[in-house]
């Protein structure tokens, strides 16, 4: 196994189960993830415009599959997804009657991978360390609020770029977790809770302040644990009392 548990009670009842795993791997154990890909999956990552991306990719469906494996307790090359139409997967054919979620965010030489049951799940990692302009993806895709709180920062590039980098975690991992892609809605999420430089590694609890549609039915939260540079949020449905 290739991955390390991260969380285990991301909802205070654990229900969520949160891998961390590095993806740059021996040969060896790159080529005995490579075999648990399905035909797709292989030409997904012979696809990918670098080797080293398409190894990563092609690691991270691998670790994807031996923890859906000890999950099911069905052979991790055996397991069969299914994809809406904005490429979320889930389990297909005799496994879909199990209610197992899951979800799963690989950037550079680190994936993330949640697991639960009954309940959808979003996850998503990002380095830090990027530096291209977050200017016109700030003024695309953050609430007002965001951009506000984005804007007091401005003083400090690498408190503002990880206060970015932050909140759009937070997006993504909540559209993720819906199944829909970032262009839609996002603008009309707010993740600007949290957003001082003392309470952006928390991992409290909350809901997006001006909620879309359903939006107060989510929980998200910040990860803890990843390696340093490294900042990743998981979404959670919340159950129906």
């Amino acid at each position: 196994m290739c991955a390390d548990t991260l969380a285990t009670e991301i909802d205070g009842g654990g229900n969520v189960h949160v891998w961390c795993a590095r993806l740059d791997l021996s040969p060896e154990a790159g080529e005995g993830l490579h075999a648990l890909l399905s035909p797709d999956e292989r030409l997904r990552a012979a696809a990918y415009p670098s080797a080293v991306q398409g190894t990563r990719f092609a690691s991270t469906r691998g670790i994807l599959r031996q923890l859906l494996e000890q999950v099911t307790g069905v052979p991790g090359r055996a397991i069969q997804f299914a994809y809406n139409r904005d490429g979320k997967p889930s389990l297909a054919g005799d496994l879909a009657a199990l209610g197992v979620e899951f979800n799963v965010s690989h950037t550079r030489d680190l994936a993330v991978v949640a697991v639960t049951r009954g309940r959808e799940v979003g996850i998503d990692i990002a380095s830090t360390g990027g530096v291209a302009p977050i200017d016109n993806l700030v003024a695309r895709f953050f609430s007002p609020e965001e951009r506000v709180a984005v804007a007091k920062v401005a003083a400090d590039g690498e408190r503002q770029r990880e206060l970015f980098t932050r909140i759009w975690v937070r997006k993504e991992a909540y559209l993720k977790g819906r199944g829909e892609g970032i262009s839609q809605w996002v603008h009309l999420t707010d993740f600007s809770h949290a957003t001082d430089h003392s309470a952006t590694d928390c991992s409290a609890t909350s809901t997006p302040s001006r909620p879309d549609r359903d939006q107060d039915a989510w929980d998200v939260r910040d990860l803890r644990g990843l390696p340093t540079g490294y900042v990743g949020s998981v979404a959670l449905a919340r159950r129906i009392e």
